[in-house]
This record gives C-alpha cells, structure tokens and sequence, in this order.
C-alpha cells in the first residue's frame, strides 16, 4: 500500500454525530489552545489575498465519475460515520497535497463547527489514515460555543444533501460531498475573491484522483 504522503503529486448522506468536547471541562482551555498551534492552512490562490475579505462565495459541483459510484455506495450501505471518515480523510489528503502541510486545522459542519486537527504525515496508508487518524480528530472535535472567539480555520467538510449556499462564506474552501438522486456530486463553495473557477475545477479532478486512488487500495 502506498503512504498518502507519496501520492503523486499535483500539477500547477448522514452526518454521524460528531462527539462535543466541550463537555469535558477540565482540559477544554488548552484542548483550544492546542488547536491554535496547528498552522494556518496556505492553499495556493488563485489572485493575492485582499486586504478586505468580501466573504463572497460560488459554487463549483462535480459529479463523482461512474467507476467511484459503486464503492461509495457499498460505504453508504455499510457504516455510515465510515463513510464520513473515508470522505473526511479524502478531503484531508487533497489539502495535504496542496499544501505540503503535514497538520491540518478543518471544520465539520453538523448544524455548528466542530473542528478537529489531523496529523496526516508519516508512512500511512489510506485506510489507516481514515480508521485511526481521521476518526480519532473526530472523537477528539471542538465545538465553539455561542459567542467565543472564532479560529483561523480556512476549510471546512460536510455532507449534506439539503445545504444551499447563500452566497457568501466565511471559509476559503467548503467541500460537501452528498448523494443525490443523480448519483453523487463534490461541490466546492469557494471565496471568490480568493480563488477562481478553473481553480476549483483542477481541485475537482484532483479529488476524483485521490477517491480513485483510495479506492484501488481498498479494494
């Protein structure tokens, strides 16, 4: 199996409940300061950040190739919070392969943010990245309670079928992958003062790479 840090490089459903830390008083302080540690996630722009965000999003959606339907649906039918883990962890490897950086800071959606940091370096194979790893940070989820201080937190997951974009964004890049009658779609809400269609569409294509590749190794 290959390590998901020797993936080659890139050219230039049901939201299992995700755990509250919260709950656990004692530790709760440090447990969001060592949060703040993890690096700040530097995805490639499409044009120079602006001084002013406009938090203006769009929406790029790609279908999720026929060879990838019949695999995600065996997950479906199986364990749901594998699913989500498998397609957590898929997310995770593209914004390594984007960015080199070994620690990730993301954001699941599940009615609030619960975020969780996810150390994806080492010689890991897909599946171990997505059973130990990917479901540990999400035992291990940070829920922000009304009012607290927001994170640096520039990427976000779901997967949510009903979700409809309102436009505007306070993350760089969203990714929520759902099962429609269709089959099943990625769609990527972007900052649009930040990156550009084109952008998004090598993003999609990248994705399908990573599923594809999980896929064959699972298999």
């Amino acid at each position: 199996m290959t390590p998901v840090t020797e993936y080659p490089p890139f050219p230039a459903a049901t939201i299992p409940a995700v755990p509250d830390a919260n709950r656990h008083a004692a530790g709760q302080a440090s447990h969001r300061e060592w949060l703040a540690e993890t690096p700040v996630l530097a995805l490639p722009a499409s044009r120079p950040r602006p001084a002013v965000a406009s938090n203006a999003s769009a929406v790029f959606r790609a279908a999720v190739p026929a060879q990838l339907r019949g695999a995600l649906d065996e997950l479906a039918a199986g364990s749901q919070p594998a699913l989500f883990a498998a397609m957590l962890a898929a997310f995770e490897v593209l914004m390594f392969r984007y960015t080199g950086q070994g620690e990730l800071l993301v954001a699941v959606l599940d009615g609030g943010a619960h975020l969780l940091r996810t150390d994806v370096s080492g010689d890991l194979t897909f599946a171990e990245l997505s059973r130990s790893r990917v479901t540990c940070a999400l035992d291990q989820a940070y829920s922000l309670s009304p009012g607290e201080e927001e994170l640096p937190v520039r990427v976000a997951f779901t997967m949510d079928a009903a979700r409809v974009s309102r436009g505007t964004s306070k993350y760089d890049l969203l990714l929520n992958i759902c099962r429609e009658e269709s089959g099943w779609t990625s769609e990527f809400e972007y900052r649009s003062d930040v990156f550009d269609p084109a952008a998004m569409a090598r993003m999609a294509g990248h994705l399908m790479q990573v599923l594809q590749r999980a896929v064959h190794e699972s298999g």
